[in-house]
């Protein structure tokens, strides 16, 4: 089951585009289940929801003693194809709700990210010059740190800051709260 596809997973498992809820289907006959097993597992699973949760805090399954995560799978199961990376819109990642999910780059994942815990000022990209009554701002661009400038007030920094996101094609939702 290495190569899962878009019918052995509509076979297996339902999923609801609406609600982001997966629930395993009963199995009615199988070619790699015993008929104790293919017992066992429908008294057990079947018509209930997949709700393992992987210590990242995605919902996830095993077929054939492979993980997968429910992100991914939901993309495979609406669109037939496998994502390159899905980004929750929203950061909550264990909404997968078909319109909360977007297949995107490595890139464009980093450009939706909630703030850093370690963050002092508030907002992504600014942050007080020590010794000084400054604000600088700076964005990162192709792995590259881009300098915006230093401000007399927090708010031009902001300001400065959300004008590159923009240019830069990061997410509206980029530096809010997780």
């Amino acid at each position: 089951m290495k190569n899962i596809t878009q019918e052995l997973i509509k076979e297996l498992i339902h999923y609801d585009p609406d609600t982001g809820v997966f629930t395993w289907k009963e199995r009615v006959n199988s070619s790699y289940m015993s008929d104790s097993r293919l017992i066992a597992f429908n008294s057990r699973c079947a018509n209930k929801k997949i709700t393992s949760i992987s210590s990242h805090g995605y919902y996830r399954f095993a077929l054939d003693g492979i993980r997968y995560y429910c992100h991914r799978v939901a993309w495979l199961y609406i669109y037939g194809e496998w994502p390159n990376k899905i980004d929750h819109i929203d950061r909550d990642k264990t909404n997968n709700r078909i319109s909360n999910l977007r297949s995107v780059t490595s890139k464009e994942n980093n450009r939706n990210q909630p703030i850093r815990k370690s963050n002092n000022s508030g907002c992504c990209g600014v942050c007080k010059v020590s010794d000084s009554r400054l604000w600088r701002a700076y964005i990162t661009n192709n792995n590259k740190q881009v300098w915006l400038g230093s401000f007399k007030t927090f708010e031009d920094a902001v300001l400065a800051r959300k004008l590159a996101e923009k240019e830069y094609g990061y997410h509206r939702n980029h530096g809010g709260k997780s």
